[in-house]
């Protein structure tokens, strides 16, 4: 659980960066919150249907 904490927080991180990096100037803070926001969003979604798969597939 550690290590997937880890790799969803270096996701994040990456995606703000990589956000900043590849925006241009005056835009730069909106496109890497956006990145980063959007990144938050997929591992959420990830995290909740991984989960459910998880306790479903015990019942079935």
């Amino acid at each position: 659980m550690a290590t997937y904490v880890t790799l969803c927080v270096v996701l994040i991180l990456a995606a703000l960066f990589l956000g900043m990096f590849f925006a241009p100037d005056r835009e730069r803070l909106f496109f890497g919150f956006f990145a980063a926001t959007w990144t938050i969003g997929v591992l959420f979604w990830v995290t909740v249907f991984y989960v459910a798969w998880h306790f479903l597939s015990r019942w079935w």
